[in-house]
């Protein structure tokens, strides 16, 4: 009995200390989680060769990758030579040589790229300074001359129009003179032309600058005077005939075609156009055409007259007409104020034209 009753005093003490709650149990300490040092920087170059004024960005990489502290120090032995920012990029100031070094924070683990700063060449290849232009009568091409430069080989020229960015490239042609020219590729219209040209220097030399001397060429309205015109084929299964108006300065593009649905056999014998309103001071017709025909026939007649519908006197072209995408002039005589203009379709297969009755001289 008296150890029984000793249990119960006890287990009262107990309850009295600790209540009836559960016994807490003390926790067991977290250790800290490590840090992960950088163990090595690497830069993407060894050795870099720049001239003076060229930069170059270097690039490092850190291991490991997922090091907790990438921060780095860039330094350069020889400022004077070749600078470095806090990104790495490197701005070469003058001729020499320097040691770049990347230096991390964690751990100042280093790594170098030797800099070589080579001296900016001058160059002894003049730019143009005279380009000097002419204008073609009918102002439809234009020539621009300039002095050749000392040390070139040749020209690189081309041209914009109206500020379009596209460019249309020319070829120089070296006078013998000592003088160069260049012309428009292709006959012009009314606008605003920008020309360039830079020199091609010779092999061991090199441009001062590699800005191309300019010239902005105004091409004028062409002094040319449209007409109306009646176009008229026979012998179709349904006779076609209209008649409209060319204005100045317009291109009229007539685009006839002469060939059946089957394209074998022409639908027309003929036709021909002719100007319903005197045009007075005529020098001469300016025929634009595309010809596929055969060549031993005579695909275009014109004729000029005092009077509208007549053919008095037959012109002659300043050249051949032939197959093919071609301009020719009619020298029309003093006096006369009507054009007339006849075609074979039996020999022409295909056929536009523009026609341009000019009151200024062309160039022979």
């Amino acid at each position: 009995m008296k150890h029984i009753a000793r249990i119960l005093i006890l287990t009262a003490f107990i309850v009295c200390c600790y209540g009836c709650g559960p016994i807490d149990t003390p926790e067991t300490p977290t250790p800290d989680t490590p840090a992960i040092k950088v163990e090595s920087v690497t830069l993407n170059q060894e050795q870099l060769t720049l001239t003076e004024d060229d930069t170059y960005t270097l690039v490092a990489t850190i291991a490991p990758e997922n090091a907790d502290n990438k921060d780095v120090e860039w330094t350069s032995t020889a400022p004077d030579v070749a600078s470095v920012n806090t990104e790495g990029k490197v701005t070469a100031l003058a001729a020499g040589t320097t040691t770049i070094t990347v230096t991390t924070t964690d751990g100042s683990k280093t790594d170098t790229c030797e800099v070589t700063v080579e001296a900016a060449v001058v160059g002894d290849v003049d730019s143009i300074s005279d380009l000097t232009y002419t204008v073609n009568t009918p102002a439809d091409e234009f020539y621009v001359t300039w002095s050749g430069v000392a040390n070139a080989v040749g020209y690189k020229c081309w041209y914009v129009i109206d500020g379009d960015p596209f460019e249309t490239e020319t070829e120089a042609t070296d006078n013998g003179n000592g003088t160069w020219t260049a012309k428009s590729s292709t006959a012009m219209g009314a606008a605003t032309y920008t020309f360039y040209a830079l020199p091609i220097p010779a092999e061991g030399h090199s441009l001062k600058s590699n800005e191309p001397a300019s010239v902005v060429i105004i091409l004028p309205e062409l002094q040319k005077t449209g007409f109306s015109y009646r176009f008229m084929s026979d012998n179709v299964e349904e006779n076609v005939e209209y008649e409209t108006a060319c204005y100045d300065l317009e291109v009229k593009y007539m685009n006839i075609q002469f060939l059946k649905s089957d394209k074998t056999q022409p639908i027309a014998d003929n036709w021909y156009i002719y100007t319903t309103t005197p045009v007075e001071n005529i020098h001469h017709l300016e025929m634009w055409y595309s010809l596929n025909y055969d060549d031993n026939d005579e695909p275009i007649k014109v004729y000029s007259s005092t009077e509208p519908g007549k053919k008095e006197v037959k012109l002659t072209p300043d050249g051949d007409i032939k197959s093919g995408k071609w301009k020719v002039y009619y020298a029309v005589p003093e006096g006369h104020k009507y054009i007339y203009i006849e075609g074979n379709s039996q020999s022409t297969y295909m056929l536009w034209t523009s026609f341009y009755l000019c009151h200024t001289p062309y160039n022979e």
